[in-house]
C-alpha cells in the first residue's frame, strides 16, 4: 500500500512508476506535483481514489493498465489544466467523474465496444469527453486453471472422479503437506508435469 497524500505537493517530482502490487492509488496522491510530465502505472493497479492527480498541472496523458476496475473517484484530475487524454486498457472498467472543458476536450482511447466508449457516448456533450478507438475489443483471454477446478484428470469430461481428485488434493493441502497436481490426477497439463 501507498498512503493517501504521500508524494503531495512535491513540486520537483518529474515522473514515477506506480508497481503493480499497490491495489489501488491513494486519495491525494500525487496532488499538487505541478512538475509531475510522466506516470506509469503497472499492471495489478484496481482503482484510483479522488484528488489522486488533482493540481497535477504538467500532467498530459495517463494510460491506465487492464487490472484497472474502477476510475469513478471524483475529481480525480481535477486542476489538470493540460490534460489532454486518458487510455483505459480495460475494456469493462467503471469510468464516471472524468471531463475536460468545452474549449478542450478531454480524449478518452479505449477498445470499441468498451465502457469507455460507452461513458463518452453518454457524457461526452456534458463533460467534454470525446473518444478514440485503439482496437476493437479483445476477446476474453481463457481460463489457465490446468484443470484444477473443472476437468482435473483432463480427460475431456467433468465428472464425480474430477471432484475426488480435487477433495483428495485440498485434503492433503490442508493437512500441511505440499501434493503434486500431477501425482494426484495424472493430468498432462497439470503445472508441476514433467
Amino acid at each position: 500500500t501507498i498512503g493517501a497524500s504521500a508524494f503531495q505537493n512535491c513540486e520537483a517530482l518529474k515522473s514515477i512508476t506506480i508497481p503493480g502490487s499497490v491495489a489501488s492509488i491513494p486519495d491525494s496522491m500525487l496532488r499538487g506535483c505541478t512538475a509531475l510530465q510522466k506516470v506509469t502505472l503497472e499492471e495489478g493497479i484496481k482503482s484510483v481514489s479522488s484528488y489522486a492527480f488533482s493540481g497535477c498541472t504538467s500532467l498530459t496523458e495517463v494510460t491506465f493498465p487492464k487490472s484497472l476496475t474502477s476510475l469513478t473517484a471524483s475529481l480525480t484530475f481535477f486542476g489538470c489544466s493540460n490534460l489532454e487524454s486518458v487510455t483505459i486498457l480495460n475494456p469493462d472498467c467503471s469510468l464516471n467523474n472524468l471531463s475536460g472543458t468545452a474549449e478542450k476536450p478531454l480524449i478518452i482511447y479505449g477498445y470499441e465496444g468498451s465502457t469507455a466508449e460507452t461513458y463518452c457516448e453518454k457524457s461526452g456533450k456534458t463533460s467534454h469527453v470525446e473518444f478514440k478507438s485503439i482496437g476493437e475489443k479483445p476477446a476474453p483471454e481463457p481460463v489457465q486453471d490446468f484443470g484444477l477446478f473443472c476437468d482435473a484428470d483432463g480427460n475431456g469430461d467433468i465428472d464425480v472422479a474430477d471432484a475426488q481428485l480435487v477433495l483428495t488434493y485440498y485434503v492433503k493441502k490442508m493437512a500441511g503437506k505440499e501434493p503434486s497436481w500431477y501425482e494426484i490426477t495424472k493430468n498432462p497439463k497439470a503445472p508441476d508435469a514433467p
